[in-house]
């Protein structure tokens, strides 16, 4: 969002966070983060779908609206209604990342159902919209004959950590625990039991680095907090994201690991020489095609796949 505001030089422009009202205590580190660069937002509540007088409203000409319109989500309904609304007749609306859901579009995941994509190509024809054609991305070398990929360099992020002072630290970051065993349908207990191993192996590979546990933000388990004091590491939740939380250090992190986390492409993209790391899992079937996906797409880009198997 920093990214689109400073790439396109966005002076007069509004951001628009839409969360379900129950979501909003827990989206403090994207609120921290746009009051830390004074970001003017507002907040508008979306729970509710959207209904067929929406679909319809649509279709009406808007002349005093935004010649731009960014979209956080490429298959979200609502946001997608919210940016026509806005935008004027003639505007162009632009994807950008929202987490890994870039790379799992170009491979046939998370979109529109040919139904809606067909609706809304009408709707943008009737204004002279251009839609479903521009992504705002980080994420290189995508390609699917069909949308157009305009690089996101993480260009002003950069340009923060040029002058860092020497590598030091490993960094593990945490997951959301009950979706993540319940997307790779592993156990809990499992889970919690592979972790403390694989700590155990970070400590014996970095005798003499201090390892940092970032747990994720929405995280409700306890068991990783118990694991990094029986074994004595740091715990470091944090109310900011692990990217600025890196950027804010005064030390270049020396490693980075995580579970197939978005962080680990953007943490590459911001430190180029720390090494990273991004832990999965085999022996639980099916395989997780997001995860897959993902995987596949850092292993090309220089980040290194760990596997653990779980009936070990």
């Amino acid at each position: 969002m920093i990214e689109v505001i400073k790439t396109f030089e966005l002076e007069d422009y509004k951001v628009l966070l839409c969360y379900d009202e129950k979501e909003l205590p827990r989206k403090k580190q994207t609120l921290a983060l746009l009051e830390q660069y004074n970001i003017k937002y507002e907040i508008e509540s979306f729970n509710y779908r959207i209904t067929k007088g929406d679909r319809l409203r649509m279709m009406k000409p808007v002349y005093n609206g935004v010649k731009l319109a960014f979209i956080g989500n490429c298959c979200d309904e609502l946001l997608i209604y919210k940016a026509t609304r806005y935008v004027s007749n003639g505007g162009t609306l632009i994807y950008f990342d929202d987490g890994t859901a870039t790379i799992q579009f170009f491979n046939g995941l998370f979109q529109l159902s040919d139904k809606l994509r067909s609706y809304y190509n009408l709707v943008c024809k009737l204004r002279n919209l251009d839609f479903d054609k521009y992504f705002f991305t980080i994420y290189k070398g995508l390609k699917d004959g069909k949308h157009i990929c305009l690089d996101n360099k993480f260009t002003y992020f950069v340009s923060q950590q040029m002058n860092k002072a020497e590598k030091k630290d490993i960094i593990l970051l945490g997951v959301y625990s009950d979706r993540f065993c319940e997307e790779e349908q592993i156990g809990p207990a499992i889970f919690v039991k592979k972790l403390r191993e694989y700590i155990v192996q970070l400590k014996q590979t970095y005798p003499e680095e201090r390892i940092i546990y970032v747990p994720h933000g929405k995280d409700t388990f306890q068991e990783p907090k118990q694991i990094c004091e029986e074994l004595e590491i740091m715990y470091q939740p944090s109310e900011i994201s692990v990217e600025m939380l890196l950027l804010d250090a005064l030390n270049r992190p020396r490693a980075v690991y995580g579970f197939t986390s978005s962080a680990l492409y953007n943490v590459k993209m911001l430190f180029p020489d720390t090494e990273v790391y991004n832990v999965t899992f085999t022996g639980n079937t099916p395989l997780n095609d997001r995860v897959e996906n993902a995987s596949r797409y850092y292993e090309k880009h220089g980040i290194t796949r760990v596997v653990l198997d779980i009936n070990k």
